[in-house]
């Protein structure tokens, strides 16, 4: 599983998608954009597991002393996993769960200073 980078905001988007229209030899308008557009996930199916485990536990979190949250708690964790899916297959998926619980937390630190 890999992370993604920085977060683009919609006016860099707009700029990014207008600059790569051009360089293929056409025009594009961010008002052709059609408003209402339902957002598209594909999971490869070798993250399904992490993604179904997150599903169970993206509520169990520990927080900080502000209130934010600062990682999931994993004892949550084991305990939802292992009832639903063993250690093993729990264990399997532990690394890319990781990986999903440190991208959200950025994200959630990137909203929270724009």
């Amino acid at each position: 599983m890999t992370t993604s980078g920085p977060v683009e905001t919609q006016a860099q988007e707009d700029a990014r998608l207008i600059a790569e229209a051009r360089a293929l030899g056409f025009e594009y308008s961010p008002q052709e954009r059609p408003e209402e557009v339902e957002p598209v996930c594909w999971i490869w199916p070798e993250n399904l597991p992490a993604f179904e485990l997150w599903a169970r536990v993206f509520t169990q979190w520990r927080t900080d002393p502000e209130g934010r949250r600062s990682g999931l708690d994993y004892a949550a964790v084991v305990a939802l996993g292992g009832l639903h899916w063993g250690r093993k297959r729990l264990a399997d998926a532990m690394d890319d769960l990781r990986v999903i619980e440190l991208e959200f937390l950025r994200l959630m630190r990137v909203s929270e200073v724009s």
